[in-house]
């Protein structure tokens, strides 16, 4: 009865995931599908979420995945048939076939940002941190480096801004394209208290201020992981779920659009999902990684 349960609200998420346009969501649940079943119909519906957005490529490896489960899988065969027919041209196959019983509204083919501009780098130093990283008084210079590199970038209204929300990089960050006119998108790990606690206050309350700051401004959508996956796994790093979460939301709108602007000292971090993890995962896909290195910049 349990698994039972599981699987209701698995499924549950998925079709909320659906209903919202996020594909990135899908991927993440479809690596963490109670039974093997779930994980092949996820990746059906991923591939026709990829679908809606343009991006063939990506959709072809989730149909790819599930006949990797089920070789006998007529679906996602014939799915495969369709695009390759299509030659993978985007637009003759957006909307082919209709994504489940989405209403005229909800088939509206969905924003899709020019660049996708993702954020990973260093929180703020806490206190008692016995070797410095990311002291409180180098604030300004990454503050001027990332905005210097967002300028070369030609950062506009036209891309979407992605990334955490802790103190020092992710609101530095937020800020910069915040201030730029760009739409942001937030994704937290924990329920708001616990992130608070863990990634902003320990390093001022004026943290906090900044955080709800970036949280208020009209361009800017917080995305909770519990709230939008469902509770972390069993076993799993709840680091390494966001890194992951946050990567494949952005490589959903297309991996050629995404651009990855690290800050970081070029070092493993503290543990799990640390900005080495995304940057590596990064690296496997196409898009583009910006270090601002800081044992460069001071």
């Amino acid at each position: 009865m349990e698994l039972e349960e599981k699987e209701k609200q698995w499924e549950r998420r998925v079709q909320a995931a659906l209903k919202k346009n996020r594909p990135g969501d899908i991927l993440v649940l479809a690596e963490e599908a109670p039974v093997q079943a779930l994980r092949l119909d996820a990746y059906r519906k991923a591939g026709k979420a990829l679908q809606e957005f343009g991006q063939i490529q990506f959709a072809l490896e989730q149909y790819e995945k599930a006949l990797a489960i089920d070789p006998t899988d007529l679906e996602s065969r014939q799915q495969l048939e369709i695009l390759r027919d299509l030659g993978f041209r985007p637009a003759a196959v957006r909307g082919v076939p209709p994504i489940l019983d989405k209403t005229a509204e909800e088939l509206k083919a969905p924003w899709v940002p020019r660049r996708v501009l993702l954020f990973s780098g260093h929180m703020i130093d806490a206190p008692d941190r016995p070797e410095p990283r990311f002291p409180p008084d180098k604030e300004p210079i990454a503050a001027r480096a990332m905005s210097e590199k967002l300028a070369q970038l030609g950062a506009g209204q036209e891309d979407l801004g992605l990334c955490g929300g802790a103190c020092g990089g992710d609101l530095l960050f937020a800020e910069a394209v915040l201030k730029l006119g760009l739409p942001l998108e937030i994704r937290i790990p924990f329920a708001e208290p616990t992130f608070l606690q863990k990634s902003v206050t320990f390093a001022g309350e004026q943290w906090r201020e900044r955080y709800y700051a970036v949280k208020k401004n009209p361009l800017t959508r917080l995305l909770i992981m519990p709230d939008e996956l469902g509770p972390l796994p069993k076993n799993a790093n709840p680091y390494e779920r966001n890194n992951v979460w946050q990567l494949d939301s952005a490589l959903a709108r297309g991996p050629e659009r995404v651009n990855l602007i690290c800050l970081w000292n070029g070092k493993g971090g503290d543990g799990p999902g640390g900005t080495k993890h995304m940057r590596d995962e990064v690296n496997k896909r196409s898009g583009l990684v910006y270090v601002l290195d800081t044992t460069k910049l001071w």
